[in-house]
């Protein structure tokens, strides 16, 4: 593995096949290649000497599982998701204990216990995995896994009241943890399907029990008068009942609700004392919320549990058709269920920060899951679905795409060197004990690591790291300038006639919406905001709305107009056309499906769920017909322009509406998540579509066209220079200085997007300050404005300085990518 060699361009054909014959059970794409299948990872450490050599069957190395379940493994699999989902609701909800449990650990929250507990828990962890806890009998891995879980869930309560959903995740997330542990011990000889199948029947019972014991107790407690449910008497009784959380979150004095958090607050004269006293208000709102949403998050993780395990049980990992109809199935259901949690959690109250929290959790947990599928799937029948899949083919190219790396290695920058590091005690401990093999400083699976790192293309992959997080960076502020500049406009409208006002906003709207940074929703949002409290002096209430929800639509659609003949102009060039890939399946793909007329369900879901100005202009540049791209927008009043502009009318409501504050607090949260769910379903359908458009329609779109021949014909005129590029950035010809170059750059650029990242899940944002639509400039800064100077929306020192250093690395890839391109057309020159 440390010997394969590399090409220029990254890993070469000679590393991934060998001159061996080929096995007799491999299917035709091998035996065409003389290709041995390669071990997957998951089996790289532990019998990379029974991978099947030229002469062994693939197939033998995967013995087929057919024993049945026993009653014993049957009962292990529920009670590992009962037991977690009742250890949770009986300790931290408002059904248990969760109230007292949550008092009796605030007076530890300003204290560093916390951080040295989970500090000893995160060591402790390294420790059991240098010494190969999984590679121990179940008993003593069962044993160690529990001790891990038991000193990080002590961490996360004694900090429970800054992360007061971590103890939650915590214990549900060892649930899936338990039943994987049975997969790979008990059940290893059980057959996939009777697995799965029992997984979801026992997570599906799990929440038919929370359900039926949590639901009729929010009616029948005595909880208040109206029992437990979501309403001001719970909010207010729970206020009273975590009074030692709002005691000890502030750490200076003890906080009341009425004075320091209600409407009727007074603010502190010292600013810092101010935040930091929103700041303890929020995290024991949080706390609170947390208590009574509990037995709801276990109901909802254990629905996913079971959607993911019936989907999973009809995966047959024998046959490849069966494994085609997974693989199509299951990002649906990655972006789907996600989605529907972020939706009803922010329905029942969440913040937005705490609805990511949770919806992220979820997702994650589901691609861990899938990844665990991954390590069932065997590898010549996946190599079996790639042949008959095209779409699969596609997927397994994007493996090595620099592209696909650069966005792993910004996931796990911070986390490789650790793993490397780790690897090598790993190593140090199994020579210590006499396991290892040869004087390798890496274990197998850490050489596979190190061989497959060695092959990337690293200047390439640093590049694009780079142009990601330059992207990142402007889309991050280029949204938080469009809404200091709406609202210092919604200020300067009001003193305006109602005419001139609806006249300004739609010619405003249609510029916005030609500029690439700018994202549509804030546009439809800003109209609700304007009008409807414009429209509530003049006109009405809903005539307003209206009226902001139609101009929405009208701009929408002039915009989209412009948008579109702006791609019409960047189409003359070939160079443009080459550089969205008008001769590859994929753009060919949605050409096809844009290309039909009327209401196509994927014509439908491309226009109204893809990015507004990335969507018109592709439609532009292939000549689609303008009035059909038009027809095929008109549903996104429905799924985005009205409920949006609905939702941001509420905002800038006065009360005029109605008197039942909680009915249209409830009625603007409804609208928020119809549209975030809208777009977002609008967007996996377009995904989905295209998918199977390319599976259907591969050949046809991969036929050489004639309208095409100067785009094909310039890829041929480019083939020396792109040589002579590939020769001048090949990380071991580099000059030093560029590497140092590129490589800090990608540091630094990586440190500022996780930085501004930082900001949407901290209380308090350390980069740029939270402002709204709806926010005032001149307010103060404790009030959510920007005390009358916009460039205080820039935190000081932090935020310049992750500014600042976005700048240098943008400079920085700059001078790189210039300097390259001048070696590349000077060696293209000399030869």
């Amino acid at each position: 593995l440390q010997q394969r060699p590399c090409d220029i361009g990254g890993m070469s054909a000679a590393a991934r096949t060998t001159a061996a014959p080929p096995s007799p059970s491999s299917d035709g794409l091998a035996r065409a290649h003389k290709i041995v299948p390669t071990p997957p990872l998951f089996l790289a450490d532990t019998c990379l000497e029974a991978w099947p050599s030229s002469g062994q069957a693939a197939g033998q190395l995967f013995p087929p599982k057919t024993e049945r379940l026993r009653v014993r493994d049957q009962c292990g699999i529920f009670l590992s998701l009962v037991a977690p989902s009742a250890l949770a609701v009986g300790s931290l909800s408002l059904m248990g204990f969760g109230i007292k449990v949550f008092n009796e650990m605030a007076p530890y929250g300003y204290g560093l216990s916390g951080f040295y507990v989970a500090c000893a828990a995160i060591l402790w962890m390294s420790v059991l995995y240098v010494f190969d806890l999984h590679m121990l009998a179940p008993l003593w891995r069962l044993a160690g896994g529990a001790s891990v879980v038991g000193i990080a869930l002590v961490a996360t309560m004694l900090k429970s009241h800054v992360y007061p959903w971590s103890s939650l995740m915590l214990i549900l997330g060892s649930g899936p943890a338990l039943f994987l542990e049975l997969r790979v011990s008990a059940c290893a000889a059980v057959d996939g399907a009777q697995f799965f199948k029992m997984v979801g029947r026992s997570a599906a019972l799990a929440a038919l029990l929370l359900a039926l014991v949590w639901v009729p107790w929010l009616f029948l407690t005595d909880y208040t008068a109206t029992g437990a449910r979501w309403t001001s008497e719970t909010k207010a009784r729970l206020i009273v009942d975590t009074q030692a959380v709002y005691a000890h979150i502030y750490g200076t004095r003890a906080l009341q609700w009425a004075t320091d958090c209600g409407p009727s607050k007074q603010v502190d004269p010292d600013l810092n004392a101010a935040r930091r006293i929103e700041w303890g208000c929020q995290m024991a709102r949080d706390v609170w919320w947390v208590i009574w949403i509990t037995p709801y998050i276990a109901i909802v993780f254990n629905v996913t549990i079971a959607v993911f395990s019936f989907v999973s049980c009809r995966l047959d990992v024998n046959n490849y058709k069966s494994m085609l109809s997974f693989l199509k199935a299951f990002p649906i259901l990655l972006a789907g269920l996600p989605m529907a949690m972020y939706g009803s959690l922010y329905a029942v109250g969440a913040s937005t920060r705490l609805a990511s929290i949770f919806t992220a959790w979820i997702g994650a947990a589901l691609l861990a899951l899938l990844l665990y599928m991954y390590s069932e799937m065997r590898t010549d029948v996946l190599r079996q679905a790639c042949e008959h899949s095209a779409i699969l083919r596609y997927f397994s190219r994007a493996r090595e795409s620099d592209w696909v790396r650069a966005v792993g290695l910004v996931c796990v920058a911070t986390l490789t060197p650790v793993f490397l590091l780790l690897d090598v005690l790993r190593q140090r401990a199994r020579s210590f004990r006499g396991l290892a093999s040869g004087d390798s400083w890496n274990t197998s699976l850490g050489r596979h690591v190190v061989a497959e790192l060695s092959c990337w293309n690293w200047c390439s992959v640093l590049s694009k790291v780079n142009v990601l997080g330059e992207i990142f960076v402007i889309l991050s502020l280029g949204g938080k300038c469009t809404f200091i500049f709406f609202s210092w406009l919604n200020d300067l409208l009001l003193k305006v006639q109602f005419g001139v006002v609806v006249a300004c906003l739609y010619f405003v709207g249609c510029g916005m919406f030609l500029l690439p940074p700018v994202p549509g929703s804030a546009v439809y949002v800003f109209y609700g905001i304007v009008l409807g409290r414009r429209a509530e002096e003049t006109i009405g209430f809903w005539p307003g709305v209206a009226v902001g929800s139609m101009l929405g639509l009208a701009a929408k659609l002039v915009s989209c107009t412009g948008q579109y003949y702006i791609g019409y102009c960047l189409g003359q060039s070939v160079r443009v056309q080459k550089l969205i890939g008008v001769d590859t399946v994929p753009t060919r793909a949605i050409e096809k499906m844009l290309k039909r007329r009327g209401w196509k369900l994927g014509k439908v879901a491309i226009l109204v769920g893809g990015p507004d100005w990335p969507t018109s202009v592709t439609c532009g540049i292939l000549r689609m017909n303008v009035s059909q791209m038009l027809v095929g927008t008109l549903p996104v009043f429905v799924i985005s322009i009205a409920p949006q502009t609905f939702a941001g009318a509420l905002l800038s409501s006065t009360g005029g509406v109605g008197d039942d504050e909680n009915i249209w607090s409830a009625l603007q949260t409804a609208a928020t998540v119809i549209a975030a769910s809208g777009q977002v379903f609008a967007s996996g359908v377009a995904a989905a579509c295209v998918t199977l458009t390319i599976e259907k329609d591969h050949t046809e779109l991969a036929q050489p066209r004639e309208e095409h021949r100067y785009v094909a014909e310039l890829t041929q005129r480019d083939i020396a220079y792109d040589e002579a590029w590939a020769k001048v950035s090949a990380w071991h010809t580099l000059p030093m200085p560029q590497k140092l170059g590129i490589g800090a750059a990608a540091i630094l650029q990586v440190a500022a997007g996780y930085a501004l990242a930082a900001d949407y899940v901290l209380f308090e944002p350390i980069c740029i300050r939270r402002f709204t639509i709806a926010s005032d400039i001149d307010a103060p800064l404790i009030d959510g404005g920007l005390d009358g100077n916009v460039l205080s929306v820039v935190r000081l020192p932090i935020g310049a300085l992750v500014l600042a250093l976005a700048v240098v690395a943008a400079c920085l890839h700059i001078c790189h990518h210039v300097a390259l391109t001048g070696a590349a057309r000077k060696l293209q020159a000399q030869t």
